[in-house]
């Protein structure tokens, strides 16, 4: 981050910081929202994930974020639209999902759940956005319902089958993505996707459009980081930047 210069963004978040108890990773002019990497019990080596959540100090001053919501998997911080400038409130939040099937982790399926609870709950507020490893391989599922217009849902006499608060579907640019692979998280997150109404930026928007793999080791590469935002805000997003790998991460960055 330092190479290349970290002070230009308002925002940004670490996951797999692997830091533990209160020792987080500081950066001049920035406050920060940490929680630690988890230890497994009887085990050696590293921890496991681990999230910080970084703003700069000015929006400290003015009480213009807040943390709202924090767990082992995710943090969310509300941005004040009055005390930031905005024509919303922003819920953020910064994630990481374990990489291993629901299989060995079933609690991958309680995350999903708890996002979606917490999306719902916050989209009725405000507009949400979502950052972070997902360890979700979706080469090019649909991220919303397709068909989803309500002349597709008529009766017989001509009259939509649908409750009259029923908000369809937008029907967005195809999203494209160098990583042909599916794995269970990636069905897990369209899932989400599509329940709670996020949209997936990665692969679609200039800067991206080819959907650029986020991930590197030995073995290969893939994508798996992701920006995700509230469908009727996506057109706000014109420009996402996947920096290329670099000797200190086996992930790459991601700017909008």
């Amino acid at each position: 981050l330092n190479d290349i210069n970290c002070s230009k963004f308002d925002i940004f978040g670490i996951v797999e910081s692997w830091t533990h108890g209160e020792s987080s990773i500081s950066f001049k002019n920035y406050t920060c929202f940490h929680q630690p990497g988890i230890k497994k019990k009887g085990k050696r080596g590293r921890r496991s994930g681990g999230i910080i959540l970084y703003f700069k100090n000015e929006f400290k001053k003015s009480n213009a974020i807040i943390k709202i919501a924090q767990s082992k998997n995710y943090i969310f911080i509300k941005l004040d639209k009055d005390k930031c400038g905005l024509t919303h409130d922003i819920f953020l939040g910064c994630v990481y999902i374990n990489p291993r099937a629901k299989s060995v982790c079933p609690e991958n399926d309680k995350i999903f759940d708890s996002l979606s609870s917490l999306v719902n709950k916050y989209s009725e507020l405000g507009k949400v956005i979502i950052m972070g490893d997902c360890n979700s391989r979706t080469a090019n599922l649909i991220d919303y319902i397709e068909l989803d217009e309500t002349d597709y849902h008529q009766n017989s006499e001509g009259k939509s089958n649908l409750p009259t608060n029923y908000t369809s579907d937008l029907i967005l640019p195809k999203r494209n993505n160098l990583d042909p692979e599916i794995n269970e998280q990636g069905r897990m997150l369209i899932d989400f996707c599509i329940e709670s109404k996020m949209r997936i930026l990665n692969g679609r928007i200039d800067g991206d459009s080819l959907g650029f793999h986020t991930y590197y080791c030995p073995r290969g590469s893939s994508s798996i980081d992701y920006f995700l935002v509230s469908e009727d805000i996506f057109h706000e997003f014109v420009y996402l930047h996947v920096f290329p790998p670099n000797e200190l991460s086996d992930h790459s960055l991601l700017w909008t």
